[in-house]
């Protein structure tokens, strides 16, 4: 399988871990989480949707991207903080509805 392809799986695993996590107690502003994810990182993450759970992966894809890319790693672990706050923003406006 191709680097593409283990990409397209890891991104669908990724996706199908954040859609079976609980809905967030309260709505959250997508936009509002995309600006303090890539401004603060895991840490704005977590404060804003006030959880554990979104912190560690948001702080494990980090430390992992660090490890298995050593001095690239730290870019698109910081970048996924912002991404993955929209995404989970939305997916759990989704199911207030």
């Amino acid at each position: 399988m191709s680097n593409l392809g283990h990409s397209a799986h890891t991104a669908h695993s990724a996706a199908k871990i954040v859609e079976e996590l609980p809905r967030l107690p309260d709505k959250k502003n997508p936009i509002v989480a995309g600006i303090l994810g890539f401004f603060f990182g895991a840490l704005g993450i977590g404060l804003y949707f006030q959880s554990w759970k979104d912190f560690f992966i948001c702080i494990g894809l980090f430390i992992g991207l660090l490890i298995l890319i050593p001095g690239l790693g730290a870019l698109p672990g910081w970048l996924f903080a912002p991404v993955y706050g929209i995404y989970r923003a939305y997916t759990s406006n989704e199911k207030h509805a």
